[in-house]
């Protein structure tokens, strides 16, 4: 089976896609990264046929998850798009996304995965509902090239950091450009596994309200503060992409198909800062990998075997 349910009355509330076998007796639920979305089909084929159902989150104004022919641009028609002023809102989608799970099936394994700020969204619900018996569920955690940290200078750091916090939440600080999106899409065609009808792109607008909760909860992690009792499969690249620098805009004097590794995170931030969030931590670094491991083609026989092996334990 695979369908789409509204988590509330509106869509852009969340909505919760369910990829499930009526045998499967584990299930993973998905939280893709900023301006993403689930189009990850050739990772739950192997799943659904490896005793695990997938239950793809879509978070209240945070993305889209896409299913049959419903694949233009014209799918991106909410104007409030990606703005956040409190990841509560994230935090209860999670637990409506929990109920409905539990009203699926009685699973006997329940795992989260997070992928860049879907890593830190999750992860921060799993401290914040530490003590709630929903949490209690899962048996792992898995996280595809958290987001610990901006990949900037320190100087622009603390720029957009003061920024954050004195203007509205509502106030835009960015969009990408359009030309970054086309060379994003030639990008996406060279590195990554996914049907080239199924891409989706939009103008991806940065809100100081979701920057400022990106801040918070980061601080959390880089302090030290977040200790999670579960075992943790983190996926990284074992580079990263020295032409951008800046996380979102790409070279105009490379082709895209000569850039590899993480075009968006520091390496180093991701290894400095995931040995302390659990007493078990099993890292996978993926030579040249792009930003999202699990959907980079030159790797998906050994990353899809990490996946299930984590799962199996």
């Amino acid at each position: 089976m695979n369908y789409e349910v509204n988590l509330y009355k509106k869509p852009e509330e969340g909505t919760l896609r369910i990829i499930c076998n009526e045998k499967n007796t584990s299930c993973l639920l998905w939280i893709s990264g900023y301006n993403d979305y689930f189009f990850h089909y050739h990772i739950s084929d192997v799943l659904l046929q490896n005793n695990c159902d997938v239950y793809a989150l879509s978070l209240k104004n945070y993305n889209f998850n896409v299913a049959g022919d419903d694949t233009t641009n014209d799918i991106i028609k909410n104007k409030n798009l990606f703005f956040c002023d409190n990841f509560n809102d994230y935090f209860d989608n999670i637990d409506k996304a929990i109920e409905v799970i539990n009203k699926q099936k009685c699973y006997n394994k329940k795992y989260i995965y997070g992928h860049s700020l879907g890593g830190l969204i999750a992860i921060s619900y799993l401290h914040k509902t530490h003590d709630n018996v929903q949490n209690l569920q899962f048996n792992g955690l898995i996280l595809n090239s958290p987001f610990f940290d901006f990949r900037l200078s320190f100087t622009f750091k603390c720029i957009l950091y003061i920024l954050s916090y004195i203007l509205h939440p509502a106030y835009i600080l960015r969009k990408t450009s359009l030309n970054s999106l086309n060379l994003l899409k030639e990008y996406l065609k060279n590195n990554y596994d996914i049907d080239q009808n199924r891409i989706i792109i939009g103008t991806a607008p940065i809100y100081a309200g979701l920057l400022r909760q990106m801040f918070k909860y980061q601080r959390e992690i880089q302090k030290n503060k977040i200790q999670l009792s579960l075992p943790i499969l983190v996926f990284m690249s074992d580079r990263e992409c020295e032409e951008t620098r800046d996380m979102t805009r790409f070279p105009l004097n490379k082709k895209i198909s000569e850039l590899s590794g993480d075009d968006s995170l520091s390496i180093a931030d991701i290894e400095k800062y995931i040995m302390n969030l659990s007493y078990d931590v099993h890292r996978i670094k993926v030579k040249n990998s792009i930003h999202d491991i699990l959907a980079y083609k030159n790797a998906h026989g050994y990353v899809i075997n990490k996946l299930l092996d984590f799962i199996r334990d």
